[in-house]
């Protein structure tokens, strides 16, 4: 009987224990994905085509970048930008194969105009709260939407048309 209860009492702290471990494993393993989709997404936009992130991405996502990249293309630019720093704000299981993934992200960027001897836009550091649908498509995690959920600028807000 005594052993009962001595069990009874750690299977909350090993329950713990083991969600925790899992629980980092996944921040981990999110946090490779949403590295390697951030990484696909400059370069995409270096590049002009978002073709290279439906291997990270969902077709609809690469298909948002690929629009964003039309408009700076169309008026002449390139957005260059750098991820600084990401940390891990949580990871919410939706169903067995989506997740909610929040993060806060410093972002550097600026547009490089594509004319010759054009200077360069303005340089901005933007802190963002992100929030990242991620889902398993045949056996593979892949970003199947991005939404920002806050944007603090660390010097001077870019205008509207930026």
């Amino acid at each position: 009987m005594r052993g009962n209860v001595l069990w009874f009492k750690l299977v909350p702290i090993i329950t713990f224990f083991l969600t925790s471990a899992c629980t980092e494993d996944l921040q981990l393993k999110f946090k490779k994905v949403i590295v390697e989709y951030n990484q696909a997404v400059i370069t995409a936009y270096q590049s002009g085509t978002a073709k290279g992130l439906l291997d990270i991405a969902a077709e609809k996502e690469s298909n948002k970048i690929q629009v964003l990249i039309d408009v700076k293309s169309s008026n002449g630019l390139v957005l260059e930008s750098e991820l600084q720093n990401i940390e891990m704000l949580s990871v919410t299981a939706v169903t067995p194969t989506d997740y909610s993934v929040r993060t806060k992200e410093r972002w550097k960027y600026f547009d490089r105009p594509l004319a010759v001897g054009a200077s360069a836009g303005q340089v901005f550091i933007a802190d963002m709260q992100l929030e990242y649908t991620i889902q398993k498509d045949n056996n593979k995690w892949k970003v199947l939407k991005v939404k920002a959920e806050k944007t603090e600028y660390l010097e001077q807000k870019p205008s509207r048309k930026e």
